[in-house]
């Protein structure tokens, strides 16, 4: 395997960790689709999302970092979307320091 979306396993993780920040926009969905399929029914997805409560320079300069990591820069409300869209539950972001850099959206598979 060589990238997420090429993930092949089916039914067989408990907890998946996606940094978007190193995924690129066009291939979060794909990536979270085949996760949706590698996990067991009732695990868990964590993604990183930028906190769009940060600092207006410090998001400016996360999202400039992440484009140039060729990751995309999706909020927290647009991972709840596309978590939802393609069938977790429970989706939600945690709480965080308002300050902080990121944000943490959990979903888990039906």
């Amino acid at each position: 395997m060589d990238t997420v979306q090429d993930l092949s396993d089916t039914k067989v993780f408990d907890l998946a960790w996606l940094p978007s920040m190193f995924i690129g926009g066009t291939l979060m969905r794909a990536a979270v689709e085949r996760i949706y399929e590698a996990l067991r029914p009732g695990g868990w997805i964590l993604v990183a999302a930028v906190n769009p409560n940060a600092d207006p320079v410090i998001a400016a300069y996360l999202r400039l970092r992440d484009a140039l990591r060729g990751g995309c820069s999706i909020t927290p409300a647009e991972t709840e979307t596309l978590l939802s869209d393609v069938g977790y539950v429970q989706v939600q972001t945690l709480g965080g320091a308002a300050t902080s850099r990121a944000s943490i959206v959990v979903g888990r598979r039906a």
